[in-house]
């Protein structure tokens, strides 16, 4: 290597001398000594089934009714008729113009199915559904079965010894709709079963594109059926319910809104836009489905929430703009008094509330009614409390309808919030009142009132004693209302000086009477102009006093949530990978993305907060629900999985999450010789050890740990009980999936299961976090830093790791010679002239994991900022930590 020599050597005494303490801040940690346990809960029978249709499906011709994704789907003994989430109808002829199929249904559906849609007369309970269907002979020798792969429809054509493979096809219908050439399916596999083992044959769409999907069989044995599969295409990952609520005996509900068949308008020329039901699903503690109940009417219709109560129901509280939304003969409302129909598909319009009763276990209707007025409603909180019935924070225009002795009328109060306290059992409200201010949450005590909180832009009022009795520009509004709804026996001002950012977020009721709070708190502007907020958690008495508060992070969305007994959970997502952690954490390092990490604390009722810890994602996405159980035990749902915490169980093992080494995120993927990060819980020993290299290498087996990834053993580099940093083998192939698992003194951890992509690069950082500054150095080795950036010209070593294979193999876990560089082709953006990049490779005298990177920038820099842009091959990496340049 000639002509960079001089720069290795410089590049080897910077890897060796005042790159190691700041490397050794990412690739070394500290650990804990005993966790949490979870228990996950995998949905593995979805709610996906085929109904028979018994009245549901006003056309007689239909035979089943597809539950699932897509959309919707029926199914007669000639057709297939989809239609999309993108709003396309197609319909395919399956069966010969000669045949007289028969429909033979198969394999039970385990829960009870219910439709409550229009008026009673209609009604349709524990409706006939299976998991697969088959239509016998669509042509001579040919059946079709339905069934489900991954929630998308399956169709399985089974061609038998004689048949006719050429009768495996999907004709378009020539109904003159523009929908109808929408492409219904997305796969397709042949195989056959000769002596007992599955062949593959080939097979082959013939002209998908003219809307016809034939298939063309190559060589098979004519005296053994074959199997022709096809899938629709999923729109989705699954459809299992995203679960809200659980009861005491762990059983789990959800409420949700279903598209139905029923055309609301067109979006477009070409799409079209399908009206909403109601789909409430329930499922045992193991995830069975215990049943699926459909509530709708003629327009667009929406669940908001579920709350299971103590006497075997289920309330459910939504919005409805349908005129012929099922409500029951003693309803205490029987018309819907808003508006009627629908607005435009973005911005519909709902009429009245409807509130729901149905039975927890079977998902009957027991009780169902409107409630509202003539203009339009929407939910908001909710609140339930099998003491004093539903609680529901009511968005209002004008009209809602009042009781008797409320505390404000419409009239008194035309920008007003609206509470309404409803017994679902007796079928009548306790009350309905207007309350003042903009109110985003509520909670019910046992004795009928209930807390409620927002902020306030306008005067409203308070009571004598109040904690902030003066508004200013915009201030945290808080009361607690009486049990009857006639007026409040506290109101409040809450938060700091500041003019516009006080807010009360959450609101939790103990059984003294008392209430936690959660909001914003505005300190107002800094002296440099700047705004300054913090999110405080506050417990007051039953007479509104403020017992304690307590500063929380104010990074992300928060949601507090009842805990066991008095306490309280607050969950919330945080960009810090470094918070504070209790010894029984589940995860005492961060596990998402390095942009939010999940982050759960508990409370007790005296305010000590007994339990600290991150959350592992439950999938790529964290896009879920957090919610408890009627006895205040934690959930977290995304649909196929829920997951319940317990913290007062016998401590497990657990490896949490697989994170970048770098930039310390969960992107739940691996690259071939990358640095790994491995959180978990007694994953090793609780005093951590670094491994020594041996034979200028690192071990595989370090201290009792050893890992597993994609089979291999990995070199190791730190050990502990909740990290463990390792190096992934060169061999892993981008494409393919690999397993990572965990062994301590014989003892094997649950893999997790991880994509291997070519390059997942990022820079070491100075912060322990992974963001901020990079770990780089100047060519008179001085570290790179805001204060001290590199300038036109200047040389610039970086050090990384996710960069890929090398050019000629690299033994995993050895230490870097110098003499590699990548099989890359490595650029570095910023300025309008390029950044040269005069070497990349792995980091002498470090493992060969760490890549190298030395840069010349260009003589000119338009302008002051951070480098931290990277493609390796047509792959473009934008590093949380970078480099500082003027």
């Amino acid at each position: 290597m000639p002509r960079l020599h001089p720069l290795l050597r410089f590049a080897h005494w910077a890897a060796t001398g005042p790159a190691w303490p700041w490397l050794a801040l990412i690739l070394l940690g500290a650990g804990l000594a005993r966790a949490a346990t979870v228990e996950r809960v995998t949905l593995s029978t979805p709610f996906f089934f085929y109904e028979q249709n018994i009245g549901q499906e006003v056309d007689p011709e239909v035979l089943v009714v597809v539950h699932g994704d897509p959309i919707y789907a029926a199914i007669t003994r000639r057709e297939f008729r989809l239609f999309t989430k993108q709003g396309h109808l197609a319909i395919r002829r399956f069966a010969a113009d000669d045949a007289e199929p028969t429909v033979q249904p198969m394999d039970r559906w385990p829960g009870r199915v219910n439709r409550f849609q229009g008026p009673p007369s209609a009604w349709l309970r524990d409706i006939p559904a299976y998991r697969q269907v088959e239509i016998q002979g669509i042509a001579t020798g040919v059946d079709l079965v339905l069934g489900e792969r991954d929630s998308a429809i399956l169709l399985t054509f089974v061609v038998h010894p004689g048949g006719d493979p050429k009768m495996v096809r999907l004709r378009p219908v020539a109904t003159g709709s523009p929908y109808s050439a929408a492409a219904p399916v997305s796969t397709v596999a042949a195989y056959q079963w000769i002596d007992g083992v599955q062949t593959t044959v080939d097979v082959d769409f013939v002209h998908p594109w003219t809307g016809e999907f034939d298939v063309a069989l190559g060589s098979y044995d004519p005296s053994a059926s074959v199997f022709v599969e096809m899938t629709t295409k999923s729109e989705s990952r699954s459809f299992q319910p995203a679960y809200t609520a659980a009861d005491a005996s762990g059983h789990l509900y959800s409420a949700r809104p279903f598209s139905s068949p029923v055309v609301c308008g067109e979006i477009s020329d070409d799409v079209l836009d399908f009206c909403s039901d109601v789909h409430v699903a329930g499922a045992d503690a193991e995830g069975n489905p215990l049943f699926s109940t459909v509530l709708g009417g003629a327009f667009r219709d929406r669940a908001a929430v579920v709350h299971p109560d103590a006497n075997g129901g289920l309330a459910v509280v939504g919005t409805t703009s349908s005129e012929d939304f099922p409500v029951t003969p003693h309803a205490w409302q029987s018309t819907n008094a808003g508006p009627i129909g629908d607005g435009p598909p973005h911005a519909p319009k709902f009429g009245d509330l409807f509130l729901a009763r149905l039975d927890a276990t079977t998902g009957d209707l027991l009780y169902s009614t409107f409630y509202g007025g003539p203009a339009d409603e929407r939910e908001g909180r909710t609140s339930w409390r099998d003491e004093a019935g539903m609680f529901v924070l009511v968005v209002v225009e004008d009209g809602f309808p009042t009781t008797q002795g409320a505390w404000l009328n419409p009239q008194a109060c035309p920008d007003c919030s609206a509470i309404l306290r409803f017994d679902l059992v007796g079928g009548s409200p306790v009350y309905s009142t207007m309350v003042p201010g903009s109110l985003r949450t509520l909670s019910a005590h046992s004795d009928g009132s209930v807390y409620a909180g927002g902020s306030a832009s306008s005067d409203v009022p308070v009571t004598p004693g109040a904690i902030r009795s003066e508004r200013g520009q915009r201030a945290a509004y808080l009361f607690r209302l009486g049990p009857d709804g006639s007026g409040p026996i506290w109101a409040t001002y809450y938060g700091g000086p500041g003019p516009t950012g006080n807010e009360v977020s959450d609101i939790v009721a103990n059984a003294e009477g008392g209430a936690w709070v959660h909001g914003l708190w505005d300190l107002g502007p800094s002296l440099t102009g700047e705004a300054r907020f913090f999110r405080y958690l506050s417990r007051f008495t039953a007479q509104g006093s403020e017992i304690t508060r307590t500063d929380v992070p104010a990074e992300g969305n928060h949601s507090l949530l009842k805990g066991p007994g008095d306490g309280v959970w607050l969950h919330l997502f945080t960009g810090s990978s470094r918070w504070p952690t209790t010894p029984d954490a589940l995860a005492p390092l961060g596990c998402g993305p390095w942009t939010s990490h999940l982050y759960l604390m508990r409370f007790q009722p005296n305010g000590a907060l007994t339990f600290a810890s991150y959350l592992h994602p439950l999938s790529s996405s964290t896009q879920y629900r957090p919610f408890v159980d009627t006895r205040g035990g934690f959930h977290r749902a995304v649909e196929g999985v829920v997951e319940r915490l317990g913290t007062e169980e016998p401590t497990v093992a657990n490896l949490a999450c697989a994170a970048h080494a770098a930039s310390r995120s969960n992107n739940m993927r691996l690259s071939p010789g990358g640095l790994i990060m491995l959180v978990g819980t007694q994953m090793g020993p609780a005093v951590g050890v670094s491994a020594a290299v041996t034979n200028n290498r690192y071990p595989t087996e370090l201290a009792g740990v050893r890992v597993r990834i994609g089979g291999q053993f990995a070199p190791l580099l730190y050990a502990q009980a909740g990290q463990i940093n390792a190096v992934a083998p060169y061999s892993l192939t981008p494409g393919q999936s690999a397993d990572v698992e965990v062994e301590y003194l014989g003892t094997r951890l649950p893999p997790l299961t991880l994509p291997v992509v070519k390059y997942d690069f990022a820079l070491f950082s100075q912060d322990p976090e992974g963001k901020g500054s990079a770990v780089a150095f100047h060519g008179d080795g001085s570290l790179n830093s805001p204060d001290h950036p590199a300038g036109p010209g200047s040389i610039v070593v970086l050090y990384g790791a996710g960069a890929g294979v090398t050019s000629r193999p690299s033994g995993d876990g050895e230490i870097a010679n110098g003499a590699a560089e990548l099989a890359a082709q490595v650029r570095v953006s910023y300025s309008p002239d390029p950044i040269k990049v005069l070497h990349a490779g792995p980091a002498p005298g470090l493992v060969n994991a760490v890549t190298q990177i030395i840069v010349r920038l260009p003589l000119r820099i338009d302008r002051p900022g951070i480098v931290n842009r990277f493609e390796f091959d047509r792959d473009t990496f934008i590093s949380p930590a970078g480099i500082s340049v003027r």
